[in-house]
């Protein structure tokens, strides 16, 4: 036996392990401290960006994929992959690319990348993009780093509607597939993928090869818990430093919680599509029947009542004041029950008519409630509303196979670039999957798309807003609020009105 007090004699070469062993140890801790745990409503179900159109899922796309421009935080577009563009006559762009970018698995960015992006995603098949780019004409390779982008006619928002287009490796994603991308995923961005359940979780950690500036934070793990209630529980119990879309009625405890809460307008109109020719009924072909159920819904009560006053109402409009083309001569429909059942007795249906309608639950913030109070509403002046609710991903297989009801709720999306015409190209003639079809929205549509100069394009997408507002192919509720609650130990995080979070200057604390 050993007496007490008995020094030990320890070999070098065991010393020198033990040393290298506890490094590793404060490392892995120190790592870990630095990965931020996330809790979403949901996350993708691949991560093939072109698959899902949603906002909600740009925070992941936008850490592990980049485009050729991004939005600043006034939706502007400002270069990425592209160092400049300028215009070179009135159908021709030309983008100078950054040199020296790789994707994660080393293939090479350059300018043939670029055409196989673009001419990939104008395919409706291939992406739910493809309005996107359909008046592009061609893409030219100029030199290994220089493209020209050739427009069918003038197309005065091309750099943001390219903000939705993200560099895929063409030679990678040929060669796995769809499918098996989501296996293995390659993009251009600070974080790479590490492990990726779909409907569970997505894991990533910092590109060391990135090209740009890298961030202090090490890695994400993006957890989908779809009740926010969890979404709640499990901030306050510190299993997730961030939690997205939670609900109004929980700010003051969160807050009383000593957790950061941070409400953000984000760039996306909540709206009930009423006329898409693929699924209406004869009724909502009718105008005055449309315009019966914008004024039928109080949406100032759906904002105090459901959002606890943090939504901003859409003035019957498809942006908000923060979307280029907006205007302040066009105002919401007022809550008016009596004028609804006049309009309806006018269209011939004074008795109302039955209509299925396809709401949510977990999709968006609040939006189960909001879909039981519209169909509430909607019952108040004579409707006979068989009301759906969908999860978030069984809503996303219906709208992307056009199997949703006849009145629908989607989160209209005009961010990233905070433009009008972002949202409104799902009602023209540029749409593969049109939400409405109207010969003269078309013509003042065409109008501010070919318009370059600025004040023409505002003056044209103001006569396109109030013949929107006249003609009433959605029921118009409320630019959507994103409250993001944060713990403590997350310093200088912010959130954009694109979902994206602003990490510049993010640190954390053990």
């Amino acid at each position: 036996m050993r007496a007490v007090g008995t020094a030990v004699r320890i070999p070098a070469w065991r010393l020198a392990l033990c040393v290298v062993f506890a490094a590793m140890v404060l490392v892995t801790s120190a790592s870990a401290d630095t990965v931020l745990r996330v809790a979403f409503g949901a996350i993708p179900k691949n991560l093939d960006p072109n698959s899902d159109p949603s906002g909600q899922m740009m925070p992941i796309y936008r850490l592990v994929f980049e485009g050729l421009v991004r939005p600043d935080p006034s939706g502007k577009p400002v270069p990425v992959l592209a160092e400049s563009l300028r215009v070179i006559n009135d159908t021709t762009w030309q983008f100078r690319l950054r040199r020296g970018v790789r994707f994660h698995n080393g293939e090479p960015f350059n300018a043939e990348v670029v055409k196989w992006n673009i001419e990939w995603d104008q395919n409706p098949k291939n992406s739910v993009y493809a309005a996107r780019v359909k008046p592009i004409a061609a893409v030219e390779v100029v030199d290994e780093y220089t493209v020209n982008i050739k427009t069918k006619e003038p197309f005065a928002s091309l750099p943001g509607n390219l903000m939705a287009i993200l560099m895929l490796p063409p030679k990678h994603f040929q060669r796995v597939g769809r499918q098996g991308f989501s296996g293995d995923v390659v993009g251009t961005g600070p974080y790479r993928v590490t492990a990726f359940t779909p409907d569970t979780v997505v894991r990533m950690e910092a590109n060391k090869q990135y090209w740009g500036k890298r961030f202090q934070i090490t890695g994400f793990e993006f957890r989908m818990l779809p009740e926010a209630s969890t979404r709640v529980a499990a901030v306050q119990a510190k299993e997730v430093d961030i939690a997205y879309d939670l609900p109004p009625e929980s700010v003051d405890q969160l807050r009383a919680a000593g957790l950061k809460v941070m409400p953000v307008h984000i760039g996306q109109a909540l709206v009930f599509v009423l006329d898409q020719p693929t699924t209406t009924i004869e009724p909502l072909k009718n105008r005055l029947v449309r315009q019966a159920i914008n004024y039928a819904v109080d949406k100032d009560a759906i904002i105090t009542g459901l959002t606890g006053g943090m939504a901003r109402r859409l003035e019957g409009q498809l942006v908000g004041p923060d979307g280029f083309g907006y205007t302040d001569k066009v105002k919401a429909y007022p809550h008016d029950p009596g004028r609804a059942r006049a309009l309806l007795k006018e269209a011939g249906y004074a008795t109302g008519f039955k209509v299925k309608m396809s709401g949510t639950n977990g999709r968006y913030p609040g939006d189960r409630a909001l879909s039981l109070a519209v169909a509430q509403y909607l019952r108040q002046v004579g409707l006979d509303v068989d009301l759906s609710l969908l999860e978030a991903n069984t809503w996303l297989d219906r709208y992307l196979n056009q199997k949703l009801d006849s009145i629908w709720i989607i989160g209209l999306n005009y961010l990233p670039s905070m433009d009008h015409t972002y949202a409104s190209t799902h009602f023209s003639y540029e749409s593969n999957r049109r939400f409405f079809r109207d010969d003269r929205f078309d013509e003042l549509f065409r109008a501010q798309a070919t318009a370059l100069d600025v004040a023409k394009r505002q003056a044209a997408l103001e006569q396109l807003a109030a013949y929107t507002r006249e003609q009433a192919p959605v029921l118009f509720l409320h630019q959507i609020p994103l409250i993001v609650a944060v713990s403590s130990r997350v310093k200088e995080v912010t959130f954009q009105a694109d979902y994206t979070m602003n990490l510049e200057h993010t640190t954390t604390t053990p």
